[in-house]
């Protein structure tokens, strides 16, 4: 009886010594191997965060958060991006929001592993399929005067998307379209990175992240800072300095 209870108490260590090392393995491998923050501001009414965090095994995990204070009111957009190590949206969630995030106008879901993009607004859930034939593209969010306002993650994505194929897949929820187009009509390498096209925005990254954002739309161009304005200068009343 006590041979019996050795081999079977073997067999349970043999059985679960490699789960907690598989255990362990995962939680090291969620620990991200780099960690980044970058800050925009146009010196005025709009700022914008994005954390970005590179995974041991080149996975990239993004969330941004854009606040702008127009003549049309307020705008808040956050966006929670993974882009798997070569450089492909494999699934992003965005928060559209107006008067400092109170009430919350749109999520949507794009699940771009699935082929499948999922709004929640006033008007109820919408779910519709796209096709994973080509890299996706997130079209810009649009304000309550639907004028379309890039964030840099949306451009980020689009120049890595343009690195790893010859044509795209754009994702406008607006539209409620998701139309192929050349990888050059949205993205372009100049002499100091890469240039992506969004809308009527331009946005510019260097060799590590996007450096500037220019919103024709509302007349505003936000650069990477060290520094955000003070809390009294913020859209919400609070930095996003140190969040």
């Amino acid at each position: 009886m006590k041979t019996l209870r050795r081999v079977a108490l073997g067999v349970l260590l043999a059985v679960s010594l490699p789960a907690c090392a598989d255990s362990r393995r995962s939680k090291v491998e969620e620990i991200p191997v780099a960690t980044r923050t970058f800050l925009y501001s146009d010196g005025g009414g709009a700022v914008g965060r994005v954390e970005r965090r590179i995974m041991a095994d080149g996975e990239e995990r993004l969330h941004g958060q854009t606040e702008i204070r127009s003549d049309g009111g307020h705008f808040l957009v956050v966006e929670d991006v993974t882009l798997d190590p070569r450089g492909r949206l494999v699934h992003a969630e965005t928060a559209i929001a107006g008067r400092c995030a109170e009430v919350t106008e749109q999520r949507i879901v794009y699940d771009a592993s699935n082929g499948a993009v999922s709004v929640s607004d006033a008007g109820g859930e919408r779910r519709w399929s796209v096709p994973t034939d080509a890299p996706w593209v997130l079209a810009p969010s649009k304000d309550a005067q639907r004028r379309p306002i890039a964030t840099a993650l949306t451009g980020w994505i689009a120049i890595r998307a343009a690195a790893l194929a010859p044509s795209l897949r754009v994702v406008d929820v607006a539209e409620k379209t998701a139309y192929a187009t050349s990888s050059d009509q949205l993205a372009v390498p100049t002499e100091h990175g890469m240039t992506a096209v969004l809308g009527d925005a331009g946005i510019d990254a260097g060799p590590d992240f996007v450096e500037e954002l220019r919103l024709v739309p509302l007349s505003r161009t936000m650069t990477r800072v060290a520094v955000l304005p003070p809390r009294s200068a913020l859209l919400c009343g609070q930095t996003m300095n140190e969040q």
